[in-house]
């Protein structure tokens, strides 16, 4: 509404809403109904994409994976992630971010020298890459592993997975690189000292 340069008033004269309607919406104290939104939508000059996109956003929530997700994880074509699945959901090493009855991204930790969680998988739905999930990812994993009593985490990924998530903005620093044997890629190895949750 602001955007568009319309106060709250001039929302309501143009819109036949109430000015305490819209106060209340934004507010969320109240709902409003889609064929509001379809008007509302005409007037600031939004898609309904943007919207459908920022409630899909909301509604995602990061969990532990279970056995009950093994075929939508299987789904990704991922054959790091697929190594040991049954083990890893079963020590609780997987997580997924889901939206309804859908995953949309899949992340997967292991322990570096059995010490240092090291996240060696992250991986989304091609559709989902650029909205902000990679965040919320690495913000839950973190968190979790401070929970669990580590101080420090590290990050594990080829090169051209480096260039997709960047784990520099996450403030990680890079370690140093190797090649795998038998495979022509390199990984990048990060770390990073977590900042204890007093919550």
């Amino acid at each position: 509404r602001e955007k568009a340069g319309y106060s709250q008033n001039d929302l309501a004269e143009k819109s036949g809403l109430s000015q305490q309607h819209i106060s209340q919406v934004e507010l969320g104290k109240r709902n409003i109904g889609s064929d509001q939104l379809f008007m509302l939508s005409l007037l600031l000059a939004f898609e309904w994409k943007e919207i459908y996109e920022r409630v899909e956003e909301e509604m995602a929530e990061i969990i532990v994976a279970t056995e009950s997700d093994t075929q939508d994880i299987i789904a990704f074509e991922n054959e790091y992630l697929q190594e040991r699945l049954p083990e890893c959901i079963k020590e609780n090493r997987i997580f997924v971010l889901r939206c309804k009855d859908r995953i949309l991204g899949v992340m997967r930790y292991n322990f570096f020298l059995e010490s240092l969680p090291c996240l060696d998988v992250l991986i989304f739905d091609p559709a989902y890459t650029k909205r902000g999930y990679a965040q919320k990812m690495m913000d839950y994993w973190e968190f979790r592993m401070s929970e669990l009593g580590y101080g420090y985490v590290m990050v594990a990924m080829f090169a051209d997975q480096v260039e997709v998530y960047s784990p520099e903005k996450f403030s990680y620093q890079e370690m140093g690189s190797f090649s795998l044997p038998l495979v022509d890629e390199k990984v990048v190895v990060f770390s990073k000292k977590l900042s204890q949750h007093t919550e």
